[in-house]
């Protein structure tokens, strides 16, 4: 079309599609001919009480296999199925930091026009001296200052076109680290009362945004998220639903025991990985 021009909000080749795989996980729960024979007649309840068990102990494991994962560089397992291709993965740029790939939901980074799908990535490395030095360019509250006002999709500022930093995640040892800082402060500054500054369900809030720890987060980085960015698909079907057998049934008796199989699909993806930030060498 003459005098007219196409605004680069797709990748550089307007074909390629947007893919994510889903993650699908399974899990087969058993017990044995014997223990069902054992548990007839007065200790029924028991028979119950082992397929309870079956069933947590799998959503045990499902709910591990999410933690893991939420903070993956996306790479297949193997052996296993598509696995959630989540934080690091996601969080990244063309220089494929923590990551095995550039690519992301089938988009390489590294291709000429496809900075859109690049996310913000501080690489400086401070150390714990530095994080706790006020003084410090790479003091805590500097660095998440600096994430909270860079630039969003849509202009700058730290809301544009629907989107805000909304979700700080870091590891526990960062948390504490902030959380010591932020102490200290209120004491010099506000009340010896208000030294625990609020604390509630492990969450601090900086600026009106909520930073919290978790075990799995990958050592050394801080996650500046912006939430609306992000969509958590689950098939209905798969839902951790077990799989029914051609006769409607749930637990099938395979020879001597008893067998039934749980599934689980869905993914979480990020439709802007431009709108998301991050730091990944804080501290020892």
């Amino acid at each position: 079309f003459r005098l007219n021009t196409r605004i680069n909000g797709q990748p550089a080749n307007p074909l390629k599609a947007f893919t994510v795989p889903s993650a699908n996980f399974y899990t087969t729960l058993m017990y044995s001919y014997e223990e069902s024979i054992k548990n007839k007649g007065a200790s029924q309840q028991r028979l119950t009480d082992i397929r309870d068990v079956l069933v947590d102990n799998a959503r045990l494991s499902l709910k591990e296999d999410f933690a893991n994962d939420i903070f993956s560089d996306g790479a297949v397992i193997s052996g296993d199925f598509n696995r959630f291709g989540a934080l690091q993965l996601a969080v990244n740029n063309s220089s494929g930091v923590g990551s095995t790939s550039t690519t992301y939901a089938g988009i390489n980074r590294a291709t000429a026009g496809n900075g859109f799908w690049e996310s913000t990535l501080v690489t400086t490395v401070y150390s714990d001296a530095n994080l706790q030095d006020p003084t410090h360019p790479g003091y805590m509250s500097k660095l998440l200052q600096t994430a909270s006002t860079a630039p969003l999709y849509g202009g700058d500022g730290k809301k544009q076109g629907g989107s805000e930093r909304d979700l700080y995640v870091m590891p526990s040892r960062l948390f504490d680290m902030y959380a010591n800082i932020m102490r200290a402060n209120n004491l010099m500054i506000t009340s010896t009362k208000s030294g625990d500054i609020g604390f509630k369900k492990n969450v601090i809030e900086f600026q009106g945004t909520e930073i919290m720890y978790d075990h799995y987060c990958t050592a050394k980085n801080i996650f500046a998220l912006s939430t609306s960015d992000w969509r958590y698909h689950v098939a209905s079907e798969s839902d951790f639903t077990f799989v029914k057998n051609d006769s409607g049934n749930v637990w099938s008796l395979n020879q001597l025991q008893y067998e039934a199989i749980i599934t689980f699909i869905g993914q979480l993806y990020c439709r802007t990985p431009r709108n998301q930030y991050r730091f990944t060498e804080l501290g020892s």
